[in-house]
C-alpha cells in the first residue's frame, strides 16, 4: 500500500529548514556575498555554496566522519533554498536525486517509503548541530571545494 504524503507536515519542515539555515548563515540571501565555504571541523562538516541566484541558493553539505571503514561512507547532499517561497529542501543525497514524496516498498532503489521526508529531517538535524556548535566561514581555498 502506497501511503499518501502529508504535504502540510513536509511544507512545515521545508519552511523550518529555511528559517534555521538563515539563522546560522543570514548572508545566504545576499547574491553578492563573497563567502562560499563554511565548516564545522570538529564534526567533519563542510558546507559549500554551489550556486546563488536572485531566487535560489544551492548548498552542498559534506560530512566526513573520519572513520576508515568499507561500510561507512561520507554523506554528501545538496539543498536548494527557494528565497521567494522561503523553503529549503534536500534535492540530492549521495548523488541520487530525491524526486517523489513517497515510494512503494520494496522498490528497485530501496528507498524508504518516505525518503524525501527522512532526508529533510537529516538536514534539520545537521542545521541544529551547526547552530549548537557554531558554523564558521572558511576562506575560499581549492582544497576545500567539493567536486
Amino acid at each position: 500500500m502506497l501511503l499518501k504524503p502529508h504535504l502540510k507536515n513536509c511544507q512545515k519542515l521545508y519552511e523550518q529548514n529555511y528559517r534555521n539555515l538563515l539563522a546560522i548563515m543570514p548572508e545566504l540571501v545576499i547574491i553578492e556575498m563573497q563567502k562560499n565555504n563554511y565548516g564545522l571541523p570538529a564534526y567533519g562538516l563542510k558546507v559549500h555554496i554551489r550556486e546563488r541566484t536572485r531566487y535560489t541558493t544551492l548548498l552542498s553539505f559534506d560530512i566526513n566522519q573520519n572513520i576508515e571503514s568499507p561500510f561507512i561512507k561520507a554523506s554528501v547532499f545538496q539543498v536548494r533554498m527557494y528565497h521567494d517561497a522561503r523553503v529549503a529542501e534536500v534535492v540530492s543525497y549521495q548523488g541520487h536525486r530525491c524526486q517523489q514524496a513517497h515510494y512503494a516498498y520494496p522498490n528497485q532503489n530501496m528507498y524508504h517509503k518516505d525518503e524525501k521526508k527522512q532526508l529533510n529531517l537529516l538536514l534539520s538535524e545537521v542545521i541544529e548541530l551547526c547552530h549548537d556548535n557554531g558554523l564558521n566561514a572558511i576562506p575560499n581555498i581549492h582544497s576545500f571545494e567539493i567536486n
